[in-house]
């Protein structure tokens, strides 16, 4: 039973945190302390209900109570405004559009015609994976000591994969659709004053010249979208476009027995797309190498999903 005791009740802080933000009660208790009964006035909320949902929000941890009144840590606060890269808004969005992608599974197994909720705004899905990722890409850039002086960062979305190089004086190419580039890439670059460390590709990135001369490129949570015939386009591409010895870092959810979040999100793939699924290590090895792109290593940046970086380098 500890399987489903796990699963009970894990839709509410995701849920929690989506009213919280829908009513205006995060935007008022980010900026300074508020009592219950004051917020309840200002944003006409229920009372009773207010109070509760602060005192939900103290026992997750992200809020603080003094004197009764309660604020978003400080730790958190940037998590709460809007102008901030690390915005969870955007995440609470898509999330529960996932829900509603998820809802029709059954009839997806069923074999009933139904559409599948593809994600629309893609902007939208990079914004909300930068707070989800940054750590992550940060411990990557300290794992790969190598001095990268020029990127190519494929399907970048927010960039989130790359700016921890760029940080660190590499020259980045960002790689992705009009869309996401103007409403992901770009404001995430501003906001952290990072601007003349990129240089923007727009376009399909199965019909746009990558370019070359690339010390390493970087596919990051990309590869699930695409079936393995686009994949081996896409080795082809990254082998042209990378310099001698250069590397090519693939980061991704591995499917490993007894790591069960890649096969949950394999589903989320059927649901998604039409081609997209996860993959495992064996195979990215396999085409790789068809490719003249030798396995180096890994690096485990999430252990619970089993996100990996896998490292080949060009032979």
């Amino acid at each position: 039973m500890e399987v489903i005791s796990d699963l009970s009740f894990s839709f509410a802080h995701l849920l929690i945190l989506k009213a919280v933000i829908e009513t205006g009660i995060a935007e008022i208790i980010n900026s300074r302390f508020c009592k219950p009964e004051e917020l309840s006035l200002l944003l006409d909320t229920e009372y009773e209900g207010t109070k509760r949902i602060l005192k939900a929000l103290k026992a997750i941890g992200i809020v603080e109570e003094r004197d009764r009144k309660y604020s978003i840590k400080p730790e958190y606060k940037r998590y709460f405004d809007k102008e901030s890269p690390f915005y969870i808004g955007y995440f609470i969005n898509h999330s529960t559009n996932l829900i509603k992608r998820w809802e029709k599974l059954a009839d997806v197994l069923k074999k009933e015609k139904t559409e599948r909720l593809e994600t629309q705004n893609l902007h939208i899905l990079a914004r909300a994976l930068f707070p989800l990722n940054i750590e992550q890409a940060e411990r990557l850039a300290l794992c790969l000591s190598k001095n990268f002086k020029v990127i190519l960062d494929v399907g970048c979305g927010s960039c989130v994969w790359s700016i921890p190089f760029a940080k660190r004086k590499a020259k980045v190419f960002a790689l992705d659709l009009d869309e996401v580039i103007e409403n992901a890439a770009i404001p995430v670059i501003k906001a952290l004053n990072l601007q003349e460390r990129f240089t923007f590709i727009k376009g399909d990135l199965f019909q746009i010249d990558w370019q070359k001369g690339y010390d390493m490129i970087i596919w990051g949570h990309i590869c699930h979208i695409f079936s393995p015939e686009k994949l081996k386009v896409m080795f082809s591409k990254a082998k042209e476009s990378l310099n001698k010895k250069g590397s090519l870092v693939i980061i991704d959810f591995i499917k490993e027995q007894d790591k069960s979040f890649p096969f949950i999100f394999d589903i989320n793939m059927l649901l998604a797309t039409k081609e997209g699924r996860t993959y495992e290590k064996e195979e990215f090895i396999s085409m790789a190498e068809n490719h003249h792109l030798d396995f180096i290593k890994e690096i485990l940046l999430d252990e619970k999903k089993n996100t990996k970086a896998l490292v080949f380098k060009k032979g």
